[in-house]
């Protein structure tokens, strides 16, 4: 998968974190009516919650592949090289460990505790992938033989957070319609 498909997939799972139904947005009160992730109040407190996280993960990754637009040589092309890639690594593997750590006292819903993990299985693959350019990096500039094959499980790692994303759109496009299917308390 591209990578600006991988973005836009992102983007669409963010716009799906900020989504709010139609009835909860003119009545402006919450529901305590239950959904198959638990009670509406619950869930839309956890989707409130965890957004920020998901647009830092975005932003991060984002700057990360600035790096590979950095040394494109035409218009087809998108090739970065170790040494950039591995700076911008270093740039924003602080940050994503630090999203990581706040990330983990987010609570979510016992039934969303499956897409919980895979949020985090999604930040872990990242900070992996960055790790890897680092020392692939290491290894290029130091002469050795082990570069290539250490950017080959970066490009490994970064395909499988992609599809990951897919699959986190997706479950959060079921959370955001069972919100929107439960009716809105009146005031």
């Amino acid at each position: 998968m591209s990578r600006v498909l991988a973005l836009f997939c992102v983007a669409a799972l963010l716009t799906a974190c900020g989504q709010t139904s139609k009835d909860e947005e003119t009545s402006g009160t919450t529901t305590t009516n239950e959904t198959p992730y638990g009670s509406a109040a619950d869930v839309e407190k956890y989707v409130a919650q965890i957004a920020p996280h998901v647009q830092q993960i975005n932003q991060l990754q984002s700057q990360y592949e600035t790096a590979l637009a950095s040394q494109q040589s035409d218009s087809n092309g998108r090739r970065g090289t170790g040494r950039n890639l591995a700076s911008k690594a270093e740039e924003v593997r602080p940050e994503l460990r630090t999203l990581q750590t706040t990330f983990d006292t987010v609570e979510p819903p016992a039934a969303l505790a499956p897409f919980h993990r895979d949020i985090r299985k999604l930040i872990a693959l990242r900070l992996s992938a960055y790790d890897k350019t680092i020392d692939g990096w290491a290894d290029e500039k130091a002469g050795g033989d082990r570069h290539k094959a250490i950017y080959d499980d970066v490009e490994r790692a970064q395909d499988e957070a992609n599809q990951l994303i897919l699959a986190l759109i997706a479950q959060m496009q079921k959370i955001q319609t069972a919100l929107a299917a439960v009716p809105s308390e009146t005031p």
